[in-house]
């Protein structure tokens, strides 16, 4: 069946049953496009929110075109309980701390925003990088990367180039691991120096 081939949900106002039903997709839709934002990415369960809430539109449209106030709200319970079970705790890939630097990362986002003044505030050069870090070690080797999002104030030094953007490449950190240091990927296409140490710290 397709789902042209559904009956048109009754136009009457929507059931309590509905309402959440409506709500709480709303809000994983919501979740969903909070990843545009750098700092938002690596706090965003993705995958789990994906595997939850396939096929979503149809079962919706299903759920809405049973006939009886009873039958509808009773599908729209149901909807709720494989979501909230499809999106549970342990469904969902929670992005870990990183266990120690990793010996290797891919770049997925770099940014540098010079010192500037803004309505007589000052501002210091910021830098941001975004970094898709392989599974600890302690865990599977089937794992999944996990995305890591870090600031640091005032780089020291910044130096880009496209070949840190290659895949995954060599990642050398030096310095204190909370403290002033250094990130280096590929080589030197991608070396920043924090002299603040970075915000969350990498390690």
């Amino acid at each position: 069946m397709q789902v042209a081939d559904l009956p048109r949900p009754p136009v009457e106002g929507l059931g309590t049953d509905a309402r959440a039903a409506a709500a709480l997709l709303h809000r994983a839709m919501l979740e969903l496009r909070s990843v545009r934002y750098a700092d938002r990415t690596d706090h965003v369960p993705v995958l789990g929110l994906c595997r939850a809430f396939s096929g979503a539109g149809r079962a919706v449209l299903a759920a809405g075109s049973r006939r009886g106030g009873r039958r509808r709200e009773a599908a729209f319970r149901g909807l709720i309980r494989t979501w909230t079970d499809g999106a549970g705790p342990a469904r969902i890939d929670v992005p870990r701390p990183p266990t120690g630097t990793p010996s290797q990362a891919v770049l997925v986002m770099a940014s540098w925003t010079a010192a500037h003044t803004t309505y007589g505030v000052e501002h210091p050069a910021r830098a941001r990088l975004q970094l898709a870090l392989p599974p600890g070690t302690e865990e599977a080797p089937a794992a999944a990367w996990r995305l890591r999002t870090v600031d640091c104030a005032g780089p020291e030094v910044f130096r880009l180039r496209t070949a840190a953007f290659r895949g995954p490449g060599p990642l050398v950190r030096s310095g204190q691991p909370a403290g002033a240091g250094g990130l280096d990927l590929h080589e030197g296409a991608l070396h920043v120096v924090a002299g603040d140490g970075w915000s969350p710290p990498l390690d």
